[in-house]
């Protein structure tokens, strides 16, 4: 698993349910492949599709 944080990236050897268990509140599993840090995200669009698509303050989607 790797862990991205807004200076570099780090490998883990841990599950995401293992993560998911001892993160802080503010760290929320969104798939079944990605949790996200709720204090980065600028905002929500929705998609045609019904996806929604989260806009991090990195600009990064």
């Amino acid at each position: 698993m790797f862990i991205y944080t807004a200076n570099r990236a780090y490998y883990i050897r841990c599950t995401l349910a293992k993560i998911n268990q001892q993160s802080p509140r503010y760290l929320v599993q969104i798939s079944k492949t990605v949790m996200i840090n709720l204090y980065a995200i600028f905002s929500f669009e929705t998609r045609i599709n019904g996806n929604l698509l989260i806009i991090l303050n990195t600009g990064e989607r």
